[in-house]
């Protein structure tokens, strides 16, 4: 009979290495043992030679995996690849297990091609000091992932409610999605979207690091998805729907494409931004507060909102829908503004001029508090 592997010893680690000379070697094959079934010894050397999970399927019970395979001890892959194509419970509610992936190993989550079962950890911790690569369809969650390696997101795959704890570089390459979720946190170091890869963020906080989407790559802000206290660079898009999403004290270095769209909503608080496109889709809004937005264009065809010290300039701005100023220190410094619908200041807006500024085809300006134009020389 297959029989599902438990490992239950606080100290036990998984191998047949040294006892069966099967390279790789597949744990189905070396537990298909009859009854009686022999229990694995308390302390067993690690996996150096890599091997694979599968032929163990999670199910879902009352929409709870139920993984097959309960690690509480210690998973140690030393060498070669672990490829995981079956549900890893790495906890069993009272004691956490834990996998540790050392510098020039791999371990692998994908799918089964015989059961089309998918790889996933949920629980416990897992260490990464070499590669961890998701191939499609898999995911970890509700443990915590120290990454010290390199992380490769190929295909659709997710972090449910995971702790991050450490992020020395992440990659989405191309056709390759992962959703960060459910109240993930991150504390990042390099996180890549490559050409054709997307970056999902929903209830998630990413923060410190450098977050780069590489031209023709996506970043995703689903809703409550936040950005804080790092670095973002982006040659690509960035796509924000839904509300609840921030970039807070975030140093954007380059912007090719941002775009909030209908329903979406974006409060840059305090941060600045170099500028390429920015646009406000009808129906969705963009808040500056304490920001300054340098340079490129902005198109505003829902609701662009200065909170407070919320500056543009050296661009173009493009109001086709609603430009709402609040609180004091808000300004637009030597911006070229067109067909502006509707500005309403509630707060101080100072708008500097230089000879080549103007202020075009302006349908209604309302004034509760000041604004002010001051002339710059060239």
């Amino acid at each position: 009979m297959i029989v599902p592997v438990r490992f239950s010893s606080p100290t036990a680690a998984v191998t047949v290495v040294p006892l069966f000379s099967v390279t790789p070697f597949s744990v189905e094959s070396v537990l298909s043992v009859a009854v009686p079934i022999l229990p694995l010894p308390p302390s067993v050397p690690p996996l150096r030679q890599g091997g694979d999970f599968q032929g163990q399927a999670s199910v879902t019970i009352n929409e709870v995996i139920q993984a097959r395979i309960t690690n509480t001890g210690v998973i140690d892959v030393q060498g070669g690849t672990l490829n995981i194509l079956v549900g890893v419970a790495n906890t069993d509610g009272e004691t956490s297990g834990k996998i540790i992936v050392d510098i020039g190993s791999t371990m692998t989550l994908g799918t089964d091609s015989l059961t089309g079962a998918s790889g996933s950890i949920s629980g416990g911790t897992v260490t990464i000091n070499g590669t961890l690569d998701l191939h499609g369809n898999n995911f970890l969650n509700n443990g915590t992932l120290t990454n010290n390696g390199t992380f490769t997101v190929s295909s659709s795959n997710a972090l449910h409610h995971e702790t991050v704890t450490a992020n020395n570089m992440s990659e989405v390459i191309a056709g390759g999605v992962l959703a960060i979720d459910q109240a993930s946190t991150v504390t990042n170091g390099t996180t890549q979207a490559s050409s054709g890869g997307t970056l999902m963020l929903n209830a998630a906080t990413f923060t410190g690091g450098t977050v780069t989407s590489q031209s023709g790559g996506e970043i995703d802000l689903t809703g409550n998805a936040v950005l804080q206290s790092g670095s973002l660079g982006n040659a690509g898009t960035i796509v924000v729907t839904s509300t609840g999403n921030a970039l807070d004290g975030e140093t954007v270095t380059a912007n090719n494409m941002l775009e909030v769209m209908a329903g979406g909503a974006l409060t840059i608080d305090p941060s600045t931004v170099a500028n390429g496109t920015t646009q406000v889709d009808s129906g969705g809004t963009l808040t500056l507060n304490a920001t300054t937005m340098t340079g490129g264009t902005v198109d505003d065809e829902g609701t662009l909102q200065l909170t407070g010290s919320g500056i543009i300039q050296s661009g173009m701005l493009t109001n086709n829908g609603t430009f709402t100023v609040s609180s004091s220190g808000n300004a637009l410094d030597n911006e070229q503004v067109a067909n502006n619908t509707t500005l309403e200041v509630i707060g101080t807006l100072t708008r500097s001029i230089r000879p080549a500024s103007s202020l075009t085809a302006c349908t209604a300006v309302r004034g509760r508090r000041s604004i002010k134009l001051s002339a710059k020389q060239p």
